[in-house]
Formats: structure tokens, sequence, C-alpha cells
């Protein structure tokens, strides 16, 4: 193959090696050492000495093609350096000023082919393998011939691998090189095979979860219902004094379900729901799912402008709603129907409570709306049908015991899907829901609370307080998890189970589960039953054990999609090449994370500008589109930074300096929820731009 390509063996194998870290990494470039012989000037060819020097030899991807294009590409720029080999590597070193904290190279490559040695004045020459004890760089590859193959050695440090690590490596190795000469060097560079079919297998079976909870076809609703025919005197929902059974809890709805379809509502239309967080918000989305319609939460908090735009963009004509929220509903200029939840007994006659219930809806149809932010400045809302919503619910039956599930604090904003989780599980399940207008309101609750839903940054400032003993079941998601928060919560004694629940809205709140220890790192875990979740490369193959990838989820708990954005849809939601079933999809997270050898998946971050604070979803990108907007502003940039006390914070960066920060900050409230708001805001004179003319975002980092 290398005679056909006109190379060596040598840069062959330095291809492969080079295309074997690249994929591994996914770095545009790769640059390995190569230790080279010289002696090339006749002054020293007599002397006795080890005169051999390293060459960095560098591996360009990012012009894509065959792994034909890239050996002619390593031939070029390895004859370059060759040229350049009597520079010896420590001047060059210093030279470049280069922080020699970790090894340089990071990685070598060695091929020795010269033949083995002759006998000499009689005697025989062999090799002495020599271990010292450490390792030179990262990873070092030797190859030599050996009889009709090659024989070869990778030599790794065991502080960043280990020896099943490694081994898969050599594998690895073997199994690219071996794609490369089945198709005479044809196969691009991102196709060319990884996993022997063994570790195929393995990873296949890793990310299927189990099957998916039986139970006839259900609506979410159904769950609660069909629970409170069952036990109609257990207490369903609380805040403070004001405690209301199952039976009340059905009737209410079914009155609420009644009036809504004399209005107009059913299949696929959405109702919005603005209410404070009492229990008659509980009913409320019960009596919109009754009604067959889909519920849109509208947050009180939220301001008036993002009220607006939801009910706008999700064409909703009916708001239940209660009083003091109308004067609010009437000033956001569309032409809506507030419906009081009270009913006419109690408020403006609107629709009737008499007549027969409201038809079934179907198990597709549509159950409620997320909107989540946008890079785009506009948010899209996410559109579950039924089915998903109870897979998910159905789940939690069995994950968790019904002590577990017998008092479950509700604080989590209902535009915030980790709330669904709060409200549905417990009721599907005779437990009961605990309202509260935030998770630091827990120490002053007369209630019990068996089980907390929260993310990790809440939590943090919940432990400061103290966690009540009667909470033995902790779940946080939203947000990756700190090992230290972890050995805290486990060092209360109180705290029994302690879980990380990752997932997005798009696959119905929660697509991954793992118990947290209380050391060690902690892992967003494997599949929940009837999910899909694979780590792709850029070519969507499965990736390596222990190789970074993007997690593509699937299954029981997808979304239909984005409402009305069939092209964001079909840019987000693939067809599932690994399901063997029509129609079955992937959805791209956009997370980076990596498969551990025992199978659960670590969280590592990005593949964008995306980040979770106190567990809501934010694109920066939208609200430096607010920003923009604002009269006194030129440019702004808006990046998720590091901050003193651990964890993110948005920073905002405006052009031009000077502008007064209350100004921005009440310019941003009537435009965004609170959590969108910057903590810091810094005035520069101009933004950084790199030589291509982007806005350069590292340089704002490190302002």
């Amino acid at each position: 193959l290398a005679r056909r390509h006109r190379a060596t063996p040598f840069l062959l194998l330095l291809a492969a090696f080079q295309a074997l870290l690249h994929r591994y990494s996914g770095q545009p470039s790769v640059v390995i050492g190569t230790p080279m012989a010289d002696r090339r000037r006749p002054e020293l060819e007599p002397l006795l000495g080890f005169f051999v020097n390293t060459l960095l030899v560098r591996a360009d991807f990012a012009e894509g093609g065959t792994f034909a294009d890239l050996l002619a590409r390593v031939r070029r720029d390895a004859l370059e350096a060759f040229a350049g080999q009597d520079l010896p590597f420590e001047r060059l070193v210093e030279a470049l000023e280069v922080e020699r904290s970790a090894p340089l190279p990071g990685a070598l490559f060695l091929y020795q082919g010269l033949p083995a040695p002759l006998p000499f004045a009689g005697l025989t020459l062999s090799p002495l393998d020599v271990h010292t004890g450490t390792a030179k760089t990262d990873l070092t590859l030797a190859l030599a011939p050996a009889g009709d193959g090659l024989a070869g050695a990778l030599e790794y440090d065991a502080g960043r691998f280990d020896p099943a690590t490694a081994a898969r490596i050599a594998g690895h190795f073997a199994v690219l090189l071996a794609g490369a000469l089945e198709r005479d060097a044809g196969l691009p560079v991102t196709d060319l095979p990884l996993l022997t079919a063994a570790e195929h297998r393995q990873i296949s079976s890793e990310s299927l979860g189990l099957p998916a909870p039986a139970g006839p076809p259900a609506c979410l609703h159904d769950l609660v219902l069909d629970q409170a025919a069952r036990t109609p005197d257990l207490p369903a929902v609380e805040r403070g004094d004001e405690v209301w059974s199952y039976a009340e809890v059905a009737e209410r709805a079914l009155r609420l379900a009644r009036r809504l379809t004399a209005l107009g509502a059913g299949p696929e239309t959405p109702v919005g729901v603005l209410l404070d967080r009492m229990p008659r918000l509980v009913t409320s989305f019960l009596g919109v799912l009754r009604a067959g319609a889909a519920y849109l939460p509208l947050d009180p908090a939220y301001p008036d402008e993002r009220l607006a735009f939801m009910l706008e963009d999700s064409g909703a004509r009916l708001v239940v709603t209660e009083e003091r929220h109308l004067p609010r509903l009437a000033a956001l200029g569309r032409t809506l129907e507030p419906l009081l939840e009270e009913g006419p007994e109690e408020g403006p006659e609107k629709g009737s409570d008499e007549g027969p219930p409201p038809p079934a809806p179907s198990t597709d149809g549509l159950a409620y709306l997320i909107y989540t932010s946008g890079s785009t400045g506009r948010p899209k809302a996410v559109a579950i049908p039924h089915r998903t919503a109870v897979a998910r619910v159905r789940w939690a039956g069995e994950a968790f015991s019904a002590g577990e599930l017998s008092a479950v604090l509700a604080s989590t904003s209902i535009c915030f899907d980790m709330s669904v989780f709060e409200l549905f599980a417990p009721l599907a399940f005779g437990g009961r829901v605990v309202l509260a207008d935030g998770i630091l309101d827990l120490p002053r609750l007369a209630a019990p609370v068996t089980l907390i839903n929260t993310v990790p940054s809440a939590l943090a400032e919940l432990l400061r307080l103290g966690l009540p003993p009667t909470a033995r079941t902790v779940n946080l998601g939203g947000e990756p998890v700190p090992a230290a928060l972890a050995e805290r919560v486990h060092a209360t004694g109180t705290v029994r189970r302690l879980l990380n629940l990752y997932g997005p809205s798009e696959d119905t709140t929660y697509s991954t589960a793992s118990e947290v220890p209380a050391t060690g790192e902690p892992a967003i875990g494997r599949p929940l039953p009837g999910t899909r979740a694979w780590v792709l490369d850029p070519a969507l193959r499965p990736a390596p054990v222990g190789v970074p990838g993007e997690l593509w989820l699937g299954g029981a708990g997808l979304a239909r999609g984005y409402l009305g954005r069939p092209e964001l849809t079909a840019d987000r939601f693939r067809p599932d090449p690994f399901a063997g079933e029509p129609g079955a999809r992937l959805y791209r997270t956009g997370d980076r994370v990596r498969r551990r050898t025992d199978g659960e998946l670590l969280f590592l971050g990005r593949f964008d500008q995306q980040v979770k604070i106190r567990g809501f979803r934010i694109e920066p990108g939208e609200v430096e589109a607010v920003l923009a907007r604002h009269p006194a502003v030129r440019e702004a940039a808006v990046l998720a930074l590091p901050g003193p006390g651990g964890g993110l914070r948005l920073e905002a960066f405006m052009v031009p300096a000077g502008l007064p920060e209350r100004d921005l900050r009440e310019f941003l409230a009537a435009r965004l929820p609170a959590h969108f708001a910057p903590a810091v805001f810094t005035g520069l004179d101009a933004l950084p731009h790199t030589l291509s003319g982007k806005l350069d975002r590292g340089a704002l980092a490190r302002l």
C-alpha cells in the first residue's frame, strides 16, 4: 500500500497513528514527535554517541478526504520537517518559550525499519528489553518489522491511562490500519473503522436501556384520575393549611375540562395557565389535559414581553388564570379569552361546568409545551405528546418506592420541565405534592417532604440551611453534579439515595440516571428504560469506550420536535440509523460525553455556547440579541464564565463603555426571565475580534 502511494511504511504507519489520535480527540490537526538518527554530517560519522533528534510532524485533518489524501499530506509535511532535523529539539522548545508542565510532544511514534543484527566476530547480538518504570510521553507507539508482519509496543503514562484503555488503543490502531488496507486507502478518514466486533456489541448493548415500563395506552391525566378513583380520600396537593384530596382534585379538573371544551378547547389546542403556586395550579393542568388540549405553563414571574411571545408563538387563545392577573393579560395586546379557574359560581361566567365529559384525547396527542432558550434570540417550544410523558411517569413508579413518592416537594418553575416530574410522578402513585415558591422555603414548611427534586446549585444553598430529616431521597438534574457536593449530601447521614438525572426537554425531562456515590466523579449514568443513548463521532459512528463524542437520544421519551419550527426540528431530530424500524429518530443533544468502562456516561461539556445555570437552559446568544436592542448598545457579547463561588455565571460585555448598569438590568428584566440576567456587566471601547473578523470570545474570557 505504501509503494502504491509513493510512501514508505514509516509514513503510512505514522499517518495511521495520527488518524487514530484525530478520531480520539476530534482536533483538526495532530502533532506527533518522532526520533530521527541525525548523523548526516560527515564529522559525526566516526563519533560514538546518541545523535538522535526529535522532529514534530503535523497532520492536518481540516481538509477532510480519504486516507490516501491524508497520506499524501503527511508525506509532504514530513519531508518538510526532515529538512529541519539538524535543529535540536530542545533549542526549538527554548526559542518558542513553551511551558513544559506536561510532556512535549504528547505522543511519540517510533519505527525501526532496519533488519535484525547479524552475527559479528562470533557473537550473536539480540535486543534486551529494559523497562525504566517511567513513560517519556503520554503515549508512545513503537513498531518494527517482524517476520511476515509487524511487532509493536505501546508505552503509556499510567497516571492517564489504565492497562485496559491501552489495550483498546492498540486494538483500535490495528482495526483502523486494516480498514485503510482493505479499500486501498480509499475510505474517508472519518469512516475508518475503530471498534472490534466485540466492542461494537458491547456499546450497542449499553446504548439501549431496558424495555420501557409496560402498561395499557394512557394519557398523562389518566394516570392521576385513575389513582383518584382508587384513593379518593388521600391528600393529593397541599400548600400550607390548604390541602385538597384526590377526589377534590379530580372533580375540579373535570369541571374545568367541561368549561374549556364549551369554549372550543380540544386536541392540539394550547391553553395557557397563568396561576400562582397554589393547589388550583395542579387542577388546572389536569383540567386542560382532560379537555384533550395541551397546557402552556405561564410563570407569573416572567416579564410581560416573554409571556406575550409565548402566547403569540403557541397560538394559545384561552388562558386559565385568576382575578389578580386579569389586568396583566389585558395589557399583553392580544385577543385572549381569560378563564377564571374558580368556576362560574365564584367568578365571571365563562363556559359551563355541566354536561357530558369531554372526549378522551389520543395518547399521541399534544400534552404540553415547554419553551427553551434560542441562540438567535427567539425561544422555541418543545412539543411533548402524552405517550412520552406517560413513559417517564411510569419509569418514576418503578425507580422510586411508594414511600419516596409519598410527599414530593414541588418548587421548580412550571416553565422548567423538572416540574412535570414533581407534579405528576407522585399523583400517579398515591403520593402528595407539597407546593412551595422555592427550594429554600423547605426548612420552613410544616409538611414533611420525602423526595427533593432540584438542581445542584440550589441544593448547595439548601445544605447551608439544613435538610429536613424526612428527605431521604434527593434527585439532582439540570446541571453537572460537583463531587464535593455529593460528598456533603452523603455526610448529612439522612439522605439514603442521591441520584443524578440527566436529560433535555426534547427527551421529556430525563434520559439517563445514576446513583451518585459519596466519592468519585459523578456520572450521568445509563439510559432510562425505553431510551436509546448513543455516543457518536462526527461521522455518526459509535465512539469507543473512553473516547468523547456527542450524545444522541432516542426511544420512548423523544418529543415531537419544535412547535412551528420544521427546519429546526429536522436539524436536531434525525433518522435513527441503528433502530432498524421505520420512523425512528435520534435527538442531537449538543452535549459532549464519554462512556466509562462500567457503561456509565460522563458529561464533559457542550459543543456550542449553550449552558445551564441553576438548572435553566440558556443560550447566551439570546441574551446578546436582547441587549443589542438597547438603543445605547452598539455591540454586545455574553459569556458563561466561572463565578467566584464555583459554578457558572453570565457576564455581559458591551460597547460603548460607561453605560449605566441599572438601565441595562431594567431593560433585560422587562424582556427576559430573571435567570437570564448577567451577573456582571463590563463596558468596553471595542470588542476583540480574530484576524478573520469573528468575535474573539477567548480574549473576552481573559479580561
